[in-house]
């Protein structure tokens, strides 16, 4: 088997191929769907943002649940959690970086990356991670 980049899903991945309303729908859900050909990755932090998303948005909890056990169980998905070594990461980057407010949580994917040796994210929100060296930043959307 051919060794397989690894790419993270930021959040907004997931929320759009759920989203049937949104104009990246039918791209996201693409995008989901060859999660056998390429090797995506899914933060724990990265689950409980979509959660949080989806049942604000989502008026039936059940079904937002639903939706969540779909990555969390889907083995086409790697799932990959924080250790107190990606503490450390982040405390670097927010040290390296100054940032502050909202942007930790972005930031936090950013450590989680380094961690796990992932180099690729797909994100809409593009600007938020081209901040950081040696991360590639891609919006398939």
């Amino acid at each position: 088997m051919k060794n397989m980049e690894k790419v993270m899903l930021d959040t907004n991945i997931l929320i759009y191929a759920t989203d049937s309303k949104s104009r990246f729908y039918n791209k996201a859900r693409k995008i989901i769907s060859s999660a056998d050909s390429a090797l995506f990755c899914i933060s724990d932090k990265t689950l409980c943002e979509y959660y949080a998303v989806l049942s604000n948005v989502v008026a039936d909890v059940e079904k937002s649940l639903n939706y969540f056990k779909f990555y969390l169980l889907n083995d086409s998905f790697k799932k990959i959690s924080s250790t107190k070594h990606t503490l450390f990461y982040l405390l670097d980057l927010l040290s390296d970086q100054k940032f502050k407010g909202k942007h930790v949580f972005d930031i936090f994917s950013v450590a989680l990356m380094k961690e796990n040796g992932i180099k690729t994210i797909y994100t809409k929100n593009v600007k938020d991670f081209a901040v950081f060296d040696g991360i590639e930043v891609v919006d398939p959307l």
